[in-house]
């Protein structure tokens, strides 16, 4: 009896402790957030740099509201891929035109990746081949690409 209160106290101080590591990540989260959005506005208001280039934090959100939620959503749903002219209907065929554009992007990367996967996987050949230039991209850091994609 007493092993058993033992065991279901110990269960309880794990759980404890995996939620307050749950908690303890979230506030940081959240801390890091506000430090952000405090030095983004103390940055705005020291007047170093005009509104243009940086903005102040409140003013980006009355800016994404009045662009994005101004009207309400339920008027929007009509003319959702219709062009009217409205900066809503606007700004949510943007947004859907992005995220059509990343799925079709990464559908067919995924394609293209995993049929050569597969093709070089069963050709020894083609694995000896292309091996060297494939573990070379492997070991070069994602950061080293950063210029030739704005060259690009």
């Amino acid at each position: 009896m007493q092993e058993n209160a033992l065991q279901t106290a110990l269960r309880q101080s794990e759980r404890f402790a995996r939620l307050s590591r749950f908690a303890s990540r979230r506030s940081a989260s959240l801390i890091t957030l506000l430090v952000g959005l405090l030095v983004w506005q103390v940055v705005t208001m020291l007047d170093n740099y005009p509104d243009f280039i940086i903005p102040p934090p409140a003013a980006v959100a009355e800016k994404l509201y009045e662009v994005a939620l101004a009207e309400p959503l339920s008027q929007l749903a009509p003319q959702w891929f219709r062009f009217e002219g409205g900066r809503q209907v606007e700004f949510w065929l943007h947004v859907a035109t992005t995220v059509q554009e990343v799925l079709v992007g990464l559908a067919v990367g995924v394609s293209i990746g995993v049929g050569l996967g597969y093709v070089i996987a069963k050709s020894r050949f083609l694995e000896q081949l292309l091996s060297p230039i494939i573990d070379a991209f492997q070991s070069t850091p994602v950061i080293a690409y950063a210029p030739l994609l704005v060259i690009w």
